[in-house]
């Protein structure tokens, strides 16, 4: 499309923060856009959508602070300051940094539960609020059987006091990102994007980081959720929720509602990486929604 930015010619520079010096790519003109990656990847993963954007909107990817090349602090045993809270709280002081006071707002998975935590804390300056395959973290805990612990085992596995998780991924990284990028994929990643991921994750700043954000998935972000959920919080901005029906087999948005009134799903045909599986289907989803909020 005219007016587009490739990947490859995306800004990147560091951006000093309270998690300490993040990664950030960024490109384009128009509404600014923030973009944020889950686990187990890094910003890399929106290298097929983020370009198609950047013909209306500033689009703006960081690697999350402890992923990819944004090292991260050192973490407390409660995971802290890796709790989706803190997360949220510095991502919203950086975008206001760059003259950023309102913005839209698209997460993957644990990017997805920083993004619905900064939407939540920050009505004020998110107009809308992508939530790709991802439901809150409240939900995930409550409904876990032994059936969805299997499925999702690395919820409490990587939850696990240090140093247990990090001497296992500082063993087995390549075993355990590579089993979890090929059991959630639909269709399979490139070769390169894998080959990239692992690397990541041989990073022990990295191997660290993913532990804490588990760490604190497990105690601090649910126990924010459930605050919220009592006192009856809910987000002020639409919220769209993509999702990939070979990964997410039922409809998310009873997840949601404990936190959202006007929600809209989407099933896409795909795997867990929904930006990366099927961009073409998630692009044009993506700009109706941005453009309606």
């Amino acid at each position: 499309m005219n007016g587009t930015i490739a990947w490859d010619d995306f800004q990147r520079e560091r951006i000093e923060t309270d998690h300490g010096p993040l990664l950030v790519r960024s490109g384009g003109t128009g509404r600014p856009l923030l973009m944020l990656h889950g686990f187990p990847q890094t910003g890399h993963t929106f290298r097929l959508t983020a370009p198609a954007l950047t013909d209306q909107y500033r689009v703006i990817v960081p690697d999350l602070p402890g992923y990819g090349a944004s090292p991260g602090p050192t973490a407390a045993d409660s995971g802290a300051p890796f709790d989706r809270r803190s997360v949220a709280h510095s991502l919203a002081a950086m975008m206001t940094a760059l003259g950023h006071e309102r913005f839209l707002l698209v997460g993957h998975d644990r990017g997805a539960r920083a993004a619905y935590r900064l939407a939540l804390d920050f009505p004020e300056k998110v107009a809308g609020l992508v939530s790709i395959d991802t439901v809150p973290t409240v939900a995930v805990w409550e409904a876990m059987t032994y059936r969805s612990a299997n499925h999702a085992f690395h919820w409490p596995l990587l939850a696990q006091p240090a140093p247990l998780v990090e001497a296992i991924l500082h063993q087995a990284s390549d075993d355990l990102i590579g089993h979890l990028l090929e059991r959630w994929a639909g269709t399979p990643l490139t070769a390169d994007a894998t080959r990239r991921y692992l690397e990541a994750y041989r990073k022990p700043s990295v191997q660290a980081g993913a532990a804490a954000d588990y760490r604190a998935g497990a105690g601090l972000d649910l126990e924010a959720d459930r605050a919220d959920r009592a006192a009856g919080q809910k987000l002020a901005c639409p919220l769209l929720v993509p999702y990939g029906t070979g990964y997410t087999t039922t409809d998310p948005e009873p997840d949601w509602r404990v936190f959202a009134d006007d929600i809209r799903t989407i099933p896409i045909d795909c795997g867990h990486f929904v930006q990366e599986e099927a961009p073409d289907a998630l692009i044009p989803v993506l700009r109706t929604f941005l453009q309606s909020v």
